[in-house]
């Protein structure tokens, strides 16, 4: 069960000190309340009239302010007319509207007693008129409490009544007290009894179409998939159909430059469209997992929805939301009384069911994702052992046809013996190469592989790559073009490792790009320490295509002739990663890739004997 609500300190005075009971239908009956004002008014007409005086006892004038009934009937009817028709225009009756005009009778009733006879007034019947009022005003312990003093009052006045000489005064006090004391009581008891089958009923109904409503949002969030937007659009339109709400919205936190605030993911309000910012908006939860803000609790109306015209804002906390770790479902209520227990119980219920159909969704879209990886794996899986073969088998094939040559090379010319060695020793290097990427990729993805991490001299680490692969790039005619900053500051990294990775990066750029055409390499400063980048003039990568280049075995359609096995670029994002960097491929301005990564600075201490 939730706790009980936050209400406005006004409210809370009003209906706890004041003791005001909400009307019932038969409280809020204008039929019932005039026809008894309307029948003690008459009643005590007929007295009058049929009598012609205003007392029962033969009182002196001196002793009787008014003694001429014609004086006071023409008041109380323009009073009781004008009331009559006051009340008869009031939709929906309030209580201290009545409140009011009991008060306005009680003090009509003291004046006409006192000035018609006091305890002999054939106008007493007027003190049963506000008797009623408080009756259906009250909750019943306060309403027997102020009838009781009330009966007092007019009994006091009374007695002070030198007319109370008379034998059957007393007697006729005592009668009078009583008689109100139990039409009072009976009449309390009548509306008590009225109001909590009133309320009984009311509880019933509301139940029954809270539980109708949940009962249609369930069924029509199982008709709405798996889809995390079409069940919170689902949610807000149902919300919207429930009496006293005007809109719904779902918001979801928006970092994108870098400011907290919130945005309207899913809305069916005009004026707060999908996409909408909303900044200053902070959310204070009051311990029973509701966010309540505007008439009736401590929280004002945001400042976002404080000129749409509703009276109140409830948030439903929501996890896992379109991609976020939390959101809110939010709806607007034209009503200015607190949510009840039995609004708060279904506020939790449809809380629950929310969170269980998109928790269902964010399982479903785990489940569609890993059965998307594994497809792609499976294809992965086949191009990579497609590779492989030709891989292997194209040095394999050439090995196998120089074979029979082997036996004569001796007899060949010393010319085509060079050509025989170089092409068995190309082969077996492409045969070692391979086999050294596979055993590679299989300690990174074990964590088998250690670095051996130092201050390290990066511009020596690239001249020793590019010294290295200066024979094959001359083969295409290529010039590299080396452009770094001023002062390049030692980076904390395995020399060969960083070797490693600048070697693939060149090799990779050296296979894509046309003949004749420069392979830039640059070294400059970075927030993260140092970024080296190799630049091409190739193809490029397609947008499409950067986000799984990296991955292993993973090669670009278009490029499986040249690609290799798929391995290069997985090697060296591990490495990096190892070394506490990033890696990517942007493009290159004019044409071409752009492969950049980043090392760490050595922080530590350092000398250029100890350096790498």
């Amino acid at each position: 069960m939730m706790s009980s609500h936050a209400v406005n300190p006004k409210r809370f005075f009003w209906n706890k000190i004041s003791w005001i009971a909400p009307l019932s239908d038969i409280t809020d009956n204008r039929a019932l309340l005039l026809a008894t004002r309307w029948s003690f008014v008459l009643g005590a007409f007929v007295f009058t009239i049929s009598t012609g005086k205003t007392s029962i006892f033969d009182v002196p004038a001196s002793e009787t302010t008014i003694s001429n009934p014609w004086v006071i009937i023409p008041i109380l009817l323009t009073y009781n007319l004008v009331f009559s028709f006051y009340i008869w225009k009031q939709s929906p009756l309030k209580q201290t509207l009545i409140a009011w005009f009991a008060a306005i009778d009680i003090f009509l009733a003291l004046v006409i007693i006192l000035l018609t006879g006091k305890s002999g007034s054939l106008y007493y019947l007027l003190s049963c008129i506000p008797v009623i009022e408080i009756a259906l005003v009250f909750y019943w312990q306060k309403a027997m409490v102020l009838i009781i003093a009330l009966n007092i009052l007019f009994t006091g006045i009374s007695m002070e009544n030198p007319v109370n000489l008379n034998p059957y005064a007393p007697i006729l006090i005592i009668v009078k007290f009583f008689v109100i004391l139990m039409l009072g009581s009976l009449i309390t008891l009548f509306i008590e009894h009225s109001r909590r089958e009133e309320d009984a009923r009311r509880q019933a109904t509301q139940e029954a179409a809270q539980a109708t409503a949940l009962s249609e949002i369930s069924l029509r969030l199982g008709k709405g998939g798996l889809n995390q937007e079409r069940i919170l659009a689902t949610v807000v339109s149902s919300l919207s159909q429930l009496p006293g709400v005007m809109y719904g919205m779902v918001l979801v936190p928006d970092n994108s430059d870098g400011e907290a605030r919130w945005r309207v993911a899913i809305s069916n309000s005009d004026r707060h469209p999908s996409g909408e910012l909303v900044r200053n908006f902070k959310l204070e939860e009051n311990g029973q997992h509701l966010y309540l803000f505007g008439a009736g609790y401590v929280q004002p109306l945001p400042e976002f929805v404080a000129s749409d015209g509703i009276l109140q804002l409830i948030g439903i906390p929501l996890h896992s939301v379109l991609g976020n770790d939390h959101g809110f479902l939010l709806f607007g209520r034209s009503c200015d009384q607190p949510l009840n227990e039995y609004d708060q119980i279904f506020l939790h219920s449809l809380t629950l069911e929310i969170d269980t159909a998109l928790r269902n969704a964010a399982l479903y879209a785990q489940e569609q994702a890993q059965v998307a990886q594994l497809r792609r794996f499976d294809e992965l899986r086949a191009t990579f052992f497609s590779t492989i073969a030709h891989e292997l088998k194209t040095p394999l094939t050439v090995l196998k046809t120089l074979v029979p040559s082997m036996s004569q090379l001796s007899q060949l010319p010393e010319e085509t013996q060079t050509e025989i060695s170089q092409i068995v020793e190309k082969n077996l290097t492409r045969l070692e190469n391979l086999i050294e990427d596979l055993l590679e990729s299989t300690r990174l993805e074990a964590n088998a592989v250690d670095l051996h991490k130092r201050p390290t001299n990066l511009m020596h680490r690239v001249k020793h790559v590019l010294d290295s692969l200066s024979p094959l790039l001359k083969r295409k005619q290529r010039e590299i073009i080396l452009n770094t900053a001023p002062e390049i500051p030692p980076v904390f990294a395995d020399g060969k490792r960083v070797e490693q990775i600048i070697s693939n990066l060149i090799n990779n750029a050296n296979k894509f790009a046309p003949p004749e055409t420069p392979i830039e390499v640059a070294l400059q400063l970075h927030p993260q320490g140092v970024m080296i980048s190799v630049a091409d003039y190739g193809p490029g990568v397609p947008p499409a295509e950067r986000q799984h280049i990296f991955e292993k075995y993973y090669i670009a359609v278009e490029d499986k002739a040249l690609a290799g096995t798929g391995l290069g670029l997985f090697i060296c994002r591990e490495l990096v990663r190892l070394h506490n960097g990033q890696i990517w491929v942007e493009d290159r301005p004019g044409g071409g890739s752009r492969f950049c990564f980043t090392l760490p600075l050595a922080l530590q201490d350092y000398t250029i004997e100890n350096m790498d």
